[in-house]
């Protein structure tokens, strides 16, 4: 094995080097055992397509078939090389569920119409019509690895399955990944270090391993899989030379274009003589906002007939609790700027606006947030509310009247919105909404720059498909409690 220090810091400063002797060993210690449950979970995969295959068989063929004990391994394995041939067993960073889906059905709707077609010849007689022979596996083969996907983002959001990954290249591409990449940890991406040529010891709070030369001998001796360039930050004939040895070794490479805060579906590849660029698609808004106006609509007006008693209810206990109004109303910055008063159930005490201009000091949330985890202003009942989201739940008048949407950037202060740089006031084009990314995300937990981050990026990429995401991952933040208070 190649000394990292040796191989990439000949002329280094030697606290540099002991720097990157240490997180290399640290690495090395880790890989082992997150090797061992990134495999678990691929064999898991295997496994649970086979099974499914299994399933699928005997489902479309009687159990009476005399040639049924050998047919069933034969289709299951036959099956499965076709799940790999249409490419269901391509996994990396970001492999999206819509491409999975699409080889899972590719796979599944071929072995059907084998097993139709070849099945009478050799003694196998589907009993079941050629729609049901195509469905069933179809189901059981998404069902099986939507779950899958499911036990892989739990074990993400806990840490226990992390993508350790190399990222080459020092400069303000690499700088914007590694915040995008604090910004989003569900991917479960784990940035170990960084090859970049740079005198100093570390990158934004990473250590610098080796030089982008050296690229390869690091994630070989890190027993690193994927590295990332940060192209944008590299001479091309210098990232050419560098993808080209890392494929060469069997490693994953991804390049990081000069993009940031747009949706890969937004993104095709264009070829330009031998440079590959990304074309970039302009969405169209006035269909898009009808539907949602729409689905906001459908789903709020029920929302509201039915938890009405439970809204009396809060209504009388919020009254009864603590002097003062039931409801609690607050102007706040809608879409295209326009202002607006928001609903919610009162959690403070009637005084609480005289106390915070001497709390303001204490927020925990920096840059134009203001939050406190012990606020002394909020009611006892008021907490508990809090804390089961409860008290948001007159915002649903707010999106009946078209200020709110279900979904959308948190619905900021005028104060607040003085305070917002460019690149933050691109929220200000759509509606703010009940829940959003960055509540879904890590809520009052989230940093400002976190925060703005997120919203901007469903300003400029929002979908009814990821609207419906949003609303599917509140459900268990809420009842967690995560980061309310």
């Amino acid at each position: 094995m190649t000394d990292i220090a040796e191989s990439s810091f000949e002329d280094a400063p030697l606290d540099a080097v002991l720097t990157a002797q240490g997180a290399a060993e640290r690495a090395r210690d880790e890989a082992a055992a997150r090797n061992r449950l990134g495999a678990w979970l691929r064999a898991g995969t295997v496994a649970t397509d086979a099974t499914a295959a299994a399933c699928a068989v005997l489902l479309i063929e009687p159990a009476s078939t005399r040639y049924l004990p050998l047919a069933v391994p034969a289709l299951a394995l036959g099956w499965l090389v076709l799940l790999r041939q249409w490419g269901a067993y391509r996994r990396g960073i970001g492999y999206p569920l819509g491409a999975e889906l699409k080889a899972i059905g590719l796979a599944s709707v071929s072995g059907a119409l084998l097993l139709l077609q070849l099945g009478p010849s050799v003694g196998l007689e589907p009993q079941v019509s050629a729609v049901e022979a195509t469905l069933l596996p179809v189901g059981l083969f998404a069902g099986s690895r939507i779950l899958l996907r499911g036990a892989g983002a739990m074990l993400r959001n806990k840490r226990r399955l992390v993508r350790r990954v190399l990222l080459v290249g020092d400069g303000p591409d690499a700088y914007e990944l590694l915040e995008n990449l604090d910004a989003w940890p569900g991917h479960g991406i784990e940035v170990v270090g960084v090859c970049a040529d740079t005198t100093k010891p570390s990158v934004r709070g990473l250590p610098v391993l080796g030089l982008t030369r050296s690229c390869n001998l690091v994630a070989r001796d890190l027993q690193l899989h994927t590295v990332i360039l940060a192209s944008a930050a590299l001479d091309p004939h210098d990232v050419s030379k560098i993808h080209t040895e890392l494929l060469d070794n069997e490693r994953e490479v991804i390049l990081a274009p000069n993009v940031a805060d747009v949706e890969a579906t937004r993104l095709t590849t264009r070829q330009l003589g031998g440079v590959p660029v990304l074309r970039l698609a302009q969405r169209e808004d006035s269909w898009r906002r009808v539907g949602k106006r729409l689905f906001d609509l459908a789903v709020a007006l029920p929302l509201i007939v039915v938890f009405t008693p439970l809204l009396v209810a809060i209504a009388l206990i919020v009254k009864f609790d603590s002097p003062g109004p039931a409801y609690f109303r607050q102007r706040r910055v809608g879409r295209n700027g326009a202002h607006f008063e928001l609903w919610k159930f009162r959690t403070m005490h009637a005084d609480a606006e005289s106390m915070l201009e001497e709390l303001e000091g204490e927020a925990v949330a920096p840059s134009g947030l203001f939050k406190l985890r012990d606020d002394p202003r909020i009611t006892r009942v008021g907490r508990r509310l809090r804390r089961a989201s409860l008290d948001e739940l007159p915002q649903l008048w707010n999106v009946l009247l078209g200020e709110m949407s279900l979904v959308g950037p948190r619905p900021a202060l005028p104060q607040e919105i003085a305070e917002f740089d460019d690149f933050t006031l691109r929220r200000l084009r759509v509606k703010p909404g009940i829940t959003g990314l960055w509540q879904v995300s890590g809520r009052s937990d989230a940093s400002f720059a976190t925060y703005s981050r997120m919203d901007a990026f469903y300003a400029e990429n929002w979908t009814l498909l990821g609207d419906l995401r949003i609303l599917t991952k509140t459900i268990p933040v809420v009842f967690g409690s995560r980061g309310a208070y």
